[in-house]
């Protein structure tokens, strides 16, 4: 299911993330206007605006990517992983 939604700036588009890795963006008609079903290798669980053309998305495992929406959702532009650091003591 969805985890997580924001429109953008100027309302034209609604970004999702959801469990199944995916994140789309859908028009107000919900014509698609930006895919990528394999966008993370675990479920999604934010998506946020940067500005106009950028969408930050993170998922479960603390994987963080930065897409530009102008470009193929193929490949992020910016990618980058969070490790969790757990103290033992």
């Amino acid at each position: 299911g969805v985890r997580s939604v924001r429109f953008s700036q100027d309302g034209q588009v609604l970004w999702a993330g959801a469990a199944d890795h995916s994140i789309v963006g859908l028009s107000p008609t919900g014509a698609l206007a930006w895919r990528n079903p394999t966008a993370h290798r675990d479920a999604v669980s934010k998506v946020t605006l940067i500005d106009e053309h950028l969408i930050g998305s993170g998922d479960d495992s603390g994987a963080v990517k930065v897409w530009d929406a102008r470009q193929a959702p193929e490949r992020p532009v910016m990618a980058f992983d969070l490790f969790q650091v757990s103290d033992t003591n």
